[in-house]
């Protein structure tokens, strides 16, 4: 029984976004965990705290903030750290 409510959520779709329900939560989740966190953090780090989230999901997200300026890469790959703008450390 889970599933098929599972099914219908991700036929479904936020207007003006185009988003499937699902995604949209995803987004939030992994948005509401970046807040909560320490100024500098890693994919892994978010991997870990959303656990229902992909990495992909995760680096669209991290990119998307990004190119919005809240957010920004020190380093590529593996040690790669994002730092939240505006704050001390960064």
């Amino acid at each position: 029984m889970k599933s098929l409510g599972i099914d219908f959520l991700r036929r479904q779709t936020i207007p003006k976004l185009g988003l499937p329900v699902l995604d949209k939560v995803k987004i939030s989740i992994v948005e509401s965990t970046i807040e909560n966190l320490f100024p500098i953090f890693s994919i892994s780090d978010l991997e870990r705290l959303c656990p229902t989230v992909s990495r992909d999901m995760i680096r669209i997200i991290l990119n998307r903030l990004r190119k919005e300026g809240s957010i920004f890469s020190t380093g590529t790959g593996r040690g790669a750290q994002w730092k939240k703008r505006g704050h001390p450390t960064s």
